[in-house]
């Protein structure tokens, strides 16, 4: 049987707060699982599930690279679990306080994926050419958080 979103949402909190700054392939296999219980919780709520994508990313990233990672990708999942973590505990919504989170967020997030792109330049065109985007064009369907 799969994950409740209440163990999803212990599942962020142990993620966010453990010291260990290591991802076993089991706790990679939770977080994906997270992912998955907490997409449809949060599905009305546009930044929140960019932040999601973005946080899933940045995972697939560092599961792909295992010990060869940029170690910077690391502080930003744990920074975007958090936020996903406050989101899944908060029951009130303000549109405009999560539109400025995600705008951070955001930011950060093309930050280190230039920053990815410098650290990489070993790597394939393929695995380089993987980007964020938003479509500005009204479609928010269009977001994909990959490094």
């Amino acid at each position: 049987m799969g994950m409740t979103p209440a163990e999803a949402v212990q599942r962020l909190k142990i993620e966010v707060f453990t010291p260990d700054w290591c991802l076993s392939r089991r706790r990679i296999a939770l977080l994906y699982e997270v992912f998955e219980v907490l997409g449809p919780e949060h599905q009305r709520r546009k930044g929140i599930t960019y932040i999601l994508k973005m946080a899933r990313g940045t995972l697939d990233y560092i599961s792909r690279h295992e010990q060869d990672f940029y170690p910077p990708a690391l502080d930003f999942l744990k920074e975007a679990l958090a936020h996903l973590l406050k989101a899944s505990e908060d029951t009130s919504f303000n549109a405009a306080e999560e539109a400025r989170i995600f705008t951070g967020v955001y930011e950060r997030f093309m930050a280190l994926k230039r920053r990815v792109g410098h650290a990489g330049k070993g790597r394939s065109k393929t695995e380089q050419d993987s980007s964020i985007r938003l479509n500005r064009s009204g479609n928010d369907d269009e977001i994909d958080g990959e490094i």
